[in-house]
C-alpha cells in the first residue's frame, strides 16, 4: 500500500469520525429535547395531581358535612311524625323529607363527580408514564452518542496511523541526501 492509499485511508478514517461527531451531538440534542418534553409533562402531571386532590379533599368534607346535617334533619322529621304530628304539619313534613331525598341525590352526584375525578388523576398518571418513557429515550440516545463519541475517536486514532504510516513510506521510498 502506497502513501496515498494511507492518506486516502486516514481521510476517509476522519470523515466516518466527524459524521459519528455529527451523529452525538444530533442524539445528544434529541435526547435534550426528550428530556425538556418529559420536565415539562412530569410538571403538568404534578401541578393537575395537586389541583385534583385538592378539589377531592374539598368535595369530602363538603359530603361529610352535608352527609351528618342531611341525616339529622331526615331523623329529626320522621321522629316528629312519628310521635303524631297534626295532619298539615304531617303533609308539610313529608314535603320536607322528599326535598331531602332530593339532597341525598344531589349528594350522590357529588360522589360521582369525584369518581371522574378520580379517572383525571389516572390521566395525569399517564403524562408521568409518557415522561418515564421520554426520559428512557433521552437515556438510550446519550449512551448511542457516547458510542459514537468512541467510535469517533477510533477512526481518529486511525486516522493518525495511517498518515504516520504514509509519512514512514514516503520518507523510505524517497532517496536521501
Amino acid at each position: 500500500m502506497d502513501a496515498e492509499e494511507r492518506d486516502d485511508r486516514a481521510e476517509a478514517a476522519q470523515e466516518r469520525a466527524d459524521a459519528r461527531d455529527i451523529a452525538a451531538r444530533s442524539r445528544d440534542e434529541r435526547a435534550d429535547a426528550l428530556t425538556d418534553s418529559a420536565r415539562r409533562r412530569e410538571e403538568l402531571a404534578y401541578r393537575r395531581i395537586r389541583e385534583i386532590t385538592r378539589r377531592l379533599n374539598t368535595l369530602d368534607v363538603e359530603e361529610a358535612h352535608q352527609h351528618v346535617h342531611l341525616q339529622q334533619a331526615a331523623d329529626a322529621i320522621q321522629e316528629a311524625i312519628d310521635s303524631g304530628a297534626d295532619e298539615p304539619v304531617l303533609h308539610l313534613l313529608r314535603e320536607v323529607q322528599k326535598l331531602l331525598d332530593v339532597q341525598f341525590a344531589d349528594v350522590i352526584a357529588a360522589g360521582i363527580q369525584r369518581s371522574s375525578l378520580r379517572v383525571d388523576l389516572q390521566h395525569a398518571d399517564q403524562f408521568l408514564a409518557g415522561a418515564a418513557d421520554d426520559r428512557a429515550a433521552a437515556s438510550a440516545d446519550r449512551a448511542a452518542a457516547a458510542s459514537d463519541r468512541a467510535a469517533a475517536a477510533g477512526d481518529r486514532d486511525g486516522a493518525r496511523t495511517s498518515r504516520r504510516h504514509a509519512a514512514v513510506y514516503r520518507g523510505a521510498s524517497e532517496p536521501g541526501p
